[in-house]
């Protein structure tokens, strides 16, 4: 896999990383974590999710984000600035 680590908290308290979208491209993720937090997937859109999810996906600047649906990541699932990321890929 890969580590990185939140870059900044956006407006949304969505967790921006480091970690880019290239380092993703054509990966089976196994899964996503920070801290106490788990994300067992990448999510294109949000309405993959229900509400209150966590979900990581590429934002706008092709890195990896961590959002909650409808929520605020870093309130949700205490996710700090400075804090590691870590991208496990599937190796079945």
């Amino acid at each position: 896999g890969v580590t990185g680590s939140v870059l900044h908290i956006d407006r949304f308290g969505n967790a921006i990383t480091n970690i880019s979208a290239e380092l993703l491209v054509g990966r089976t993720i196994a899964g996503v974590s920070a801290g106490e937090c788990e994300i067992d997937r990448i999510s294109d859109t949000y309405g993959d999710l229900r509400a209150g999810d966590a979900v990581g996906m590429i934002g706008s600047q092709d890195t990896l984000e961590i959002g909650v649906n409808g929520g605020s990541a870093s309130d949700q699932l205490e996710i700090k600035r400075g804090m590691d990321v870590v991208v496990r890929w599937d190796t079945d």
